[in-house]
């Protein structure tokens, strides 16, 4: 381990000195100016005023802090218009157009956050700030930009503490923490996203390019989204419906060299002239892809393709708001055709080889095995001012997910068309009601009310069993207080649920109908402290509950998407635990840092090992793995720390270490990601003639190898740690006084390195993706501005 971390400290001190190259080269080049913005900035609510918030231009990244009565006056800057961004504990970041010299003060009025939670959040450029008392990292639709085309779980790497359990090239599993599946709730548009979310390789159903920002909270959030937020919820959210009489939208395109995918997306929106207020908007996207490359070798059978859509329709008035949204995913996935195997010879001599048995060439066909999935999401949300003080709101989302697997020996129907058959196929359909009584008057405490139900069957039509029918009920009802003074915010919750699961029959299978019901209770307390205006000290506890799910439970077949033989455990029992997290922040103009610390305990962990033994079946031999329960802890760190060197060059810095134990066996937990470190400069190049806003960023990625697992638990060691280098760059052109065209250019993998990540489920035979160069033209059209 002290190897790889002195290897860690040679790649850290090489990128600090390209940082350092650069910067006399280009770090003097901007100079301040001599104009002044000044102003004041107090609660919306309240009109109490803020002390120690901070005010940032962008692009050129400088600002100030409000002082005493919350009055700001930021000196020295050169005249032209900007971003200005408002941040402050316990509040939702502010943004709006400035020009500078202003006509005449400044009056901010910042709203609480929704969340009352101890929030990081990264807007912008990954400029980070707190809110109370939970973290929360925003990507924005300007970052999300240049991540277009690729899976949500791709986008979402680039935030620290997350990573992605990967089965091959085109399914990303969100993992923070070290927790994922049903420990992390994913909300589409307000709605819980319901798909057969129990699958290591069941990736969210949810199109990138419908998606206007990205919000993750990381750590419980049990009170207000359930126990499916035991290790951080996952927010997506559409843009704002538009409510100008006038048209307007956007294309987007994307191009991947080393799968050959191309994506394009075209969003159309606008307002309707004879009733202000109301607005809509359609969107459509289609990618396809075809089989990946290491760097030696291709990946058989790895190519996919989407179709998608969504449409939305909205209407606002001062206090009443009406939306409704509609979104329809549709993807078919190739599954590596090297992890299935005929007989146990060729399974062990495939880990022994550590790559394909067979040469593959490029191909788009996807043939067996193979995943297709369909997922429909219809939502109506609304809300209404009571009063000043009281705000209800609710909604009521419906749910229809398809998913067929299909295995590498083709099966077919009874008919001359011979259409193939899945090995099994699942749908599920869910719907769900949320309601919630917001609080919010004049002085420091306010409420949230809320209560949900849920309702959802699983039928599925199989020639093979995975799993039995289901279905399951809920109810549950919960309190959220908060008070909050100028140096101190104090959040508290409580939730009761109520949870009933059926099971019924469809094979020969040995599994009973039965109907268990569950309850559970469910507390947080967390305070956040505002030490001086650049330094903030939050602090959680709370404790959680999760009772098991049908797969855990009754498991019992092959599933063809990870190609493992999957084993339920009937003796399972909820899972319980405490969770509590610490963070220490500070921000200066130069540099922000932010150091968080986390702990989870469960008692009656649930999760999946290799059983190390397989097992043969007319369709080949799996490696078998169970579900096991035990006592468990995760502890961790994530830290992160951006240095402004210059109105040219910003470093950017981060670490994620983790560890997981077994409490019972004293043994490492299974399938724990290994530390990381991440290390670029971003460097803001500024005009050159008709390229606007230039950058070029770098960014370093250095894994160690995982050396806390379980001994002879797995079908072979963690890999060797590795380090990554990408490469992007972008610029902006005019085309109208309104429009721009955004163009960015990346290369993953720069060195076409040959590595292996710890938590990819297809490890054992083969590596990574290799070398990858991204082309990326967003293009908007019509009356509105761009954004």
């Amino acid at each position: 381990m002290s190897s790889q971390l002195i290897r860690l400290g040679y790649a850290g001190a090489l990128m600090i000195a390209i940082c350092s190259t650069v910067l006399s080269v280009r770090g003097m080049q901007l100079l301040d100016g001599d104009a002044t913005f000044s102003g004041i900035v107090v609660d919306s609510a309240t009109q109490v005023p803020l002390v120690g918030a901070s005010l940032e231009l962008l692009p050129i990244k400088k600002g100030c802090f409000t002082q005493k009565r919350g009055v700001f006056s930021c000196e020295n800057f050169p005249a032209g218009d900007y971003t200005l961004l408002v941040k402050y504990v316990g509040y939702q970041i502010h943004t709006q157009k400035i020009r500078i010299p202003l006509n005449s003060p400044l009056k901010i009025k910042l709203q609480q956050s929704d969340v009352a939670l101890k929030a990081t959040i990264i807007e912008g450029e990954r400029e980070i700030t707190d809110a109370p008392t939970k973290q929360i990292v925003k990507i924005t639709s300007a970052e999300l930009d240049e991540h277009r085309g690729q899976t949500l779980g791709d986008a979402l790497k680039t935030i620290n503490g997350v990573t992605t359990l990967q089965t091959g090239p085109s399914i990303s599993k969100p993992v923070i923490h070290g927790l994922h599946s049903q420990r992390i709730a994913v909300m589409n548009a307000g709605v819980a996203q319901e798909g057969q979310q129990w699958g290591a390789e069941h990736a969210p159903e949810i199109d990138p390019f419908s998606i206007s920002t990205i919000e993750v909270l990381k750590g419980a959030a049990t009170i207000e989204y359930g126990a499916g937020a035991i290790g951080g919820v996952i927010r997506v959210e559409p843009r704002e419906l538009p409510t100008s009489p006038i048209i307007g939208g956007e294309f987007t395109a994307n191009g991947f060299t080393n799968n050959r995918q191309g994506a394009a997306s075209l969003l159309v929106e606008g307002g309707i002239p004879s009733v202000e207020g109301l607005g809509w908007r359609t969107q459509a996207s289609a990618r396809k892809a075809g089989n990946s490359e290491a760097r030696d070798y291709w990946l058989g059978n790895t190519g996919f393709e989407e179709l998608n859509a969504s449409a939305a329709i909205g209407y606002a008035s001062e206090d009443f708001i009406i939306k409704g949204y509609y979104s329809h995913f549709g993807t078919t996935l190739g599954v590596f055709l090297g992890s299935h195997f005929g007989n146990q010879d060729d399974l062990m001599r495939a880990i022994a080889a550590g790559r394909p048995l067979t040469e593959y060439e490029f191909s788009y066909t996807i043939s067996g095995p193979k995943q297709v999935i369909a997922h429909d999401l219809w939502t109506v949300n609304a809300s209404y001012r009571l009063s000043d003080a009281w705000k209800i709101e609710s909604q009521y989302g419906y749910q229809v997910n398809n998913r067929q697997e299909f295995d590498a020996r083709k099966r077919y129907n009874d008919t001359i068309s011979k259409v193939p058959v899945p090995s099994f196929s699942l749908n599920l359909t869910s719907m769900t009601l949320d309601t919630k009584l917001r609080y919010t008057p004049d002085g420091e405490l306010s409420a949230t009310f809320g209560a949900s139900g849920l309702y959802q069957v699983n039928v599925g039509q199989s020639l093979t069993y995975l799993l039995p029918n289901f279905s399951v009920s809920g109810l549950s009802g919960y309190a959220i207080g908060t008070w909050t003074t100028p140096e101190l915010i104090v959040n508290s919750g409580l939730r009761l649920d109520v949870r009933s699961q059926r099971t019924f029959q469809y094979t020969p299978k040995n599994v009973p109908d039965s109907a268990v019901t569950y309850t559970g209770l469910s507390g947080s307390l967390g305070a956040l402290w505002t030490l001086s205006p650049i330094t903030s000290l939050g602090a959680n506890l709370s404790t959680t509950f999760r009772i098991p799910s049908i797969n855990e439970l009754y498991s019992d077949g092959v599933h063809h998407g990870t190609a493992q033989y999957e084993m339920g455990n009937r003796t399972l029992s909820p899972e319980r635990g405490i969770s509590s997290d610490v963070t220490l922040k500070v921000t200066t103009p130069k540099l922000s840092t932010e150091i968080s610390a986390y702990l989870h305990y469960f008692n009656g962990f649930i999760y999946s090992a290799p059983a190390l033994r397989t097992i043969l079946t007319l369709r080949g031999v799996f490696p078998v793995f169970e579900y096991r329960q035990t006592s468990a802890m995760i502890t961790g760190i994530d830290a992160n720390f951006t240095y402004v060197a210059s109105e040219v060059v910003r470093l950017d810095a981060s670490l994620s270490w983790l560890l997981g134990n077994n409490l019972v066996t004293n043994e490492a937990l299974f399938q724990m990601p290994a530390p990381r470190a991440k290390l670029g400069p971003h460097l803001h190049l500024g005009d050159w003639g008709e390229l606007l806003h230039n950058y070029l960023e770098i960014n370093g990625q250095f894994v160690a190898r995982q050396v806390n697992y379980p001994e002879n638990a797995d079908y072979s060691l963690p890999p060797a740690g590795y380090a990554l280098f990408d490469i992007s760059a972008g610029t902006e052109i005019p085309i109208s006084e309104t429009h721009k065209i955004h163009l960015n250019a990346a290369v993953q993998n720069l060195f076409d390195r040959d590595y292996r990540d710890y938590l990819s489920r297809f490890r054992y035979f083969t590596a990574d993706v290799g070398r990858t160069f991204i082309i990326r033209l967003k293009i908007p059209f019509g009356e509105f501005p761009d954004e």
